[in-house]
């Protein structure tokens, strides 16, 4: 009786399966990033690339002043409260 309560549990929660590694998330990157949709869209692609590069590193918070100084190239002194160029360019990730 106790092997077949094992073997339903297990049944009943199927194993993931594994991520994949850090090089092959970046080499599908570079592919995406090269296609005809980010041909012209660099901000676009400047942004993705720093999201997923972060995400691969294991940060799991990117805050949207990182983003407009170290990715769109706005001041330090940057206040997402009157600019709100990284929420414009997230959405255009999203929507194009």
């Amino acid at each position: 009786m106790e092997e077949n309560f094992v073997q339903s549990r297990e049944q009943s929660h199927p194993v993931l399966p594994a991520l994949p590694s850090r090089q092959a998330v970046l080499a599908q990157l570079e592919k995406i990033l090269s296609s005809r949709t980010f041909r012209s869209a660099e901000g676009q692609k400047n942004f993705l690339r720093y999201a997923v590069e972060r995400t691969v590193e294991g940060r799991d918070c990117i805050k949207e002043y990182s983003i407009a100084t170290q990715v769109l190239g706005r001041a330090e002194s940057f206040d997402p409260r009157k600019d709100s160029i990284v929420r414009v360019e997230a959405r255009k990730s999203v929507l194009d």
